[in-house]
């Protein structure tokens, strides 16, 4: 068979194997409604009186922020008042899958207890994986 310049057309290549995995990567991040998964992340930002910390909680169906946080301290009371806010802001229901890296914050006894409280799943990245 030709294809409109004339020459053969070759017959259909098969998917390479990463732009499949990144395909079901990418299906796993797409939702059908808000508050089933909702990822979290905290940067910093340097200001004239030091550093100050930002825990911000998106969540993946709409990409809103749904809570956020900021503190001169980069402790697990940064991300807990992000997500008490969150939870105030959307009151998901059970099962709402958390996604963070692994940082002493999100690993902190006390955040897991207020995700398991809530009946949120937590997940977490792969140790020394880099979402970028």
């Amino acid at each position: 068979m030709q294809n409109a310049h004339g020459s053969e057309r070759s017959p259909r290549a098969e998917i390479p194997p990463i732009l499949s995995r990144l395909i079901s990567y990418i299906g796993n991040l797409l939702q059908r409604a808000p508050n089933e998964k909702w990822v979290t992340a905290i940067t910093y930002i340097p200001t004239m009186q030091g550093w100050l910390y930002l825990a911000v909680i998106l969540d993946l169906y709409s990409r809103m922020v749904v809570g956020w946080s900021m503190s001169g301290n980069c402790d697990e009371k940064l991300v807990e008042h992000a997500l008490d806010q969150a939870l105030a802001r959307r009151c998901p229901q059970a099962g709402l899958l958390h996604h963070s890296d692994r940082g002493s914050q999100y690993t902190s006894q006390a955040y897991q207890a207020c995700l398991e409280r809530s009946g949120i799943q937590p997940s977490m990245s792969r140790k020394g994986r880099c979402p970028g």
